[in-house]
């Protein structure tokens, strides 16, 4: 089965499940920071071994205590705030740093070695906690500035400096050197803020949970929520215009900001996302629950729910325009689809949808089509993509992660072991099961792949999951120097050939959309083909090379991507056809001929009683 070669290091201090320090069928690829103490004499000598296997590869086995950073004490003292302190806020700042906003306004920054997953560094930075009014719930960090919500979530505090800081001044300028990069985060403390606030209330009731979005630009922001339907507040009197659920604001580079509009959207939004492409759009998603009727008219007791996704378009602040699609779905797989989470792509292609039974549904925006999948738990917490769009990885809230493709084909993690079994290999990764104590998921996501100014170009990636009162965990996928560190649908594709799972290929391969990256489309395809043509011939394969080619044929492209790659793809078919004839399936092969409108093709070489054949094929 394809899987991920990845290693798992927790940033701890307290020791881990005594499970892992079993003498069999340990994952030596599970790292975490040894205390100086020794146990018994036979688990010194499995000790031993790993540490040497450790250090022998440039990871940490003691977190050091020199000055001037002090790492085992400093990171004692994060482990301490994070069980007394809610974590309001994770981002990826780079593939090396990790910043983490907690309740209290203490900004947390971890450096994450080049060469493996150990800390380098971390900066703590309580500068703002005597400028805030008290309890952060919702916030974003930008580029120099903050955008906070309190608890009563009424309204927004702008924290911006009070000059505009240019792109050297910028602590999060990624165009620099690390050396740099690392001196410009430690200078977030020391810029000068300056708090603008706006009234954002909506619907008057503090027990509404209030989100933030940003644009791209970073010069939008978006707050929405959802209304409360069973509130009897709702009966409240309200001012003409305030019974909205989203307010969009202009972030200006002055320190000022400013309403632009309220908005109503016509569905209960369950996310609200920017648009990568375009910084004046929004994404809406929501659900509408099916009724007792409706339940009740099934005659298997079936449930449909309904999904909308909406289409905000922002460009015009006075006319602002909406446009929604709706996608119905029987649930067969449990009772309940409550959309709990969802995520898009890069390219907004693809929607992952995950539910609180465990269903995971996946919405083709640009085809209008949904994929639906059962996940290994209950209870999705988190979906995060992969920043190349080939693997998107859906988390639990007890620490489970299952590894997904586009088309929902389930992936492996590989973690080394000692002992050469199948265990090494699993579908669902539990982290929490490495820990002493429950733990509850809050943050898990993928860093920035953009090594620009990083000082090496590194062959791996890096996925963050911080708990609740801790452990924080970092997942390093090693992607290898043979993919040049990328984890692209090729790569993919090739992972799933070295395996044999042709099926899934297919299934990847009709997943892709030549409108948006027809060269991946066409490169997976040729992988697909020239794999397939040098293995003996069956039915089999002459099913799948005919659905993988459909992918093209019968996809109504438009002109331009038809003109582009007619001529290449033509060659993949009739290299098919050749193959076909040679396998004695006339029929299917001159069919093919006529569907390629290539009359050359029925022109072949006279084989042993093929003429006779050739002429009844031909004038059936």
């Amino acid at each position: 089965m394809a899987s991920i070669l990845s290693h798992l290091h927790f940033w701890t201090l307290q020791p881990l499940s005594p499970s892992l320090s079993s003498a069999v069928g340990h994952n030596i690829s599970v790292h975490s920071y040894q205390p100086k103490s020794t146990g018994a004499s036979a688990k010194v000598d499995v000790e031993s071994c790993r540490r040497y296997w450790s250090e022998g590869r440039g990871i940490s086995w003691y977190l050091t205590n020199h000055k001037p950073m002090k790492l085992r004490d400093t990171l004692r003292e994060v482990e301490e705030m994070l069980v007394s302190e809610k974590i309001v806020t994770v981002q990826w700042k780079t593939l090396r740093h990790l910043v983490i906003l907690l309740d209290s306004g203490t900004i947390i920054v971890f450096t994450v070695a080049k060469h493996c997953g150990d800390i380098e560094s971390i900066i703590i930075d309580r500068s703002i906690i005597q400028k805030l009014n008290g309890k952060i719930n919702r916030a974003l960090i930008l580029s120099g500035s903050l955008v906070i919500l309190y608890n009563d979530g009424s309204k927004v505090h702008y924290f911006s400096p009070c000059r505009r800081l240019s792109t050297t001044d910028s602590p999060t300028a990624i165009t620099l050197s690390h050396d740099k990069l690392k001196k410009r985060i430690e200078k977030l403390g020391t810029i000068d803020l300056k708090a603008f606030e706006l009234d954002v209330k909506g619907l008057p009731d503090h027990q509404i949970d209030r989100h933030m979005c940003t644009n791209p630009q970073q010069d939008l922001l978006v707050v929405w929520w959802c209304d409360l339907q069973d509130s009897g507040l709702r009966w409240s009197s309200m001012a003409a215009g305030e019974h909205t659920n989203m307010v969009l604001i202009k972030l200006k580079g002055n320190g000022k900001a400013e309403i632009l509009t309220k908005l109503q959207t016509k569905c209960q939004p369950t996310a609200v996302f920017f648009s990568k492409t375009s910084g004046q759009t929004l994404y809406a998603f929501g659900q509408s629950l099916p009724d007792d009727e409706s339940v009740a008219a099934a005659s298997d007791g079936a449930k449909s729910f309904e999904y909308e996704v909406s289409l905000i378009d922002c460009s015009d602040r006075k006319n602002v325009r909406q446009s929604s699609s709706l996608y119905s779905i029987e649930n067969t797989f449990c009772s309940e689809a409550q959309v709990k989470v969802c995520s898009p792509n890069n390219d907004e292609s693809l929607l992952a949808a995950g539910c609180e039974s465990g269903l995971i549904i996946m919405f083709d925006i640009k085809r209008d089509q949904v994929k639906k999948a059962k996940s290994y738990f209950l209870s999705i917490s988190h979906i995060s993509w992969h920043p190349a769009g080939a693997i998107v990885f859906v988390c639990g809230s007890r620490g489970e992660i299952q590894c997904l493709d586009c088309a929902l084909n389930p992936l492996s993690f590989l973690l080394t072991s000692d002992v050469v079994t199948d265990i090494s290999t699993t579908p669902l990764l539990q982290i929490g099961s490495h820990c002493l104590v429950p733990v509850q998921l809050e943050h898990a996501g993928w860093a920035s792949v953009s090594r620009e100014g990083e000082g090496h170009s590194g062959c791996y990636d890096n996925f963050a999951m911080v708990f609740s009162q801790g452990p924080i965990v970092l997942m390093r996928i090693e992607l290898g120097v043979y993919s040049k560190g990328k984890l692209t649908v090729c790569e993919l594709m090739m992972e799933y050939l070295r395996h044999k799972q042709l099926h899934q290929c297919v299934e990847l391969i009709l997943s892709l959309n030549w409108e948006l990256s027809p060269q991946n489309c066409f490169n997976c395809l040729s992988l697909f083909m020239d794999h397939l043509l040098t293995l003996n011939p069956s039915t089999e394969n002459e099913e799948l090379m005919e659905s993988a080619l459909g992918s093209f044929f019968a996809s109504g492209l438009s002109q331009s991507i038809l003109n582009e790659y007619r001529a290449p793809v033509h060659l993949l078919a009739r290299r098919f056809f050749f193959q076909l004839l040679r396998s004695s399936r006339f029929q299917k092969a001159f069919s093919l001929a006529v569907e390629l409108s290539s009359r050359d093709l029925l022109k072949t070489k006279k084989k042993e009683g093929g003429k006779e054949r050739v002429k009844e094929i031909w004038f059936f």
